[in-house]
């Protein structure tokens, strides 16, 4: 049972009017938890952890650079050094007083890893306004394109998706 709480912390939490207990992993605090959950909800994949916002994007790696930069302007953030390699992309901008980090990672053809990073303790809401800003370009990069966003251009996806 110590490795368990050692392992573990307990945390209670009301679900439909019955307490129930909740195993969180170590080192993870309620608010982390409590994010993961909205973002569950929310439908979105976004977990704040560590001072850095990281969520895994159904978009093609070029298509996440082109949001991202789009994004950048969009929020009129001073821009820094943007460095791009095999697979990874870094925008390095600033927010008056705050640094601020975007890192691009290519996971698949049609997965990119997006992590935000705020100023030296983070920024949680404006790492969120960020993420969604790019978001939105994404969806926006795919209009320009006339495919759906994680499609790279003359890709062939193999999948059927139902229409609704």
């Amino acid at each position: 049972m110590r490795i368990l709480a050692g392992l573990f912390m307990l945390l209670p939490v009301l679900c439909g009017g019955c307490a129930g207990p909740l195993l969180l992993p170590a080192g993870m605090s309620a608010l982390e938890a409590s994010t993961m959950g909205l973002n569950a909800l929310e439908g979105g994949s976004a977990v704040w952890s560590r001072r850095t916002l990281a969520s895994d994007e159904a978009a093609a790696f070029a298509d996440a650079i082109t949001a991202a930069d789009r994004a950048i302007n969009r929020l009129e953030f001073t821009r820094g050094q943007t460095l791009i390699e095999d697979g990874t992309a870094e925008f390095n901008v600033r927010d008056r007083d705050k640094d601020i980090t975007i890192r691009l990672t290519s996971r698949t053809p049609r997965v990119t890893k997006i992590k935000i990073r705020v100023g030296l303790f983070g920024d949680q809401s404006l790492s969120l306004l960020i993420l969604n800003a790019i978001k939105l370009e994404l969806s926006r990069v795919a209009q320009d394109r006339g495919g759906p966003p994680g499609e790279s251009p003359g890709a062939a996806t193999g999948l059927v998706m139902p229409e609704y």
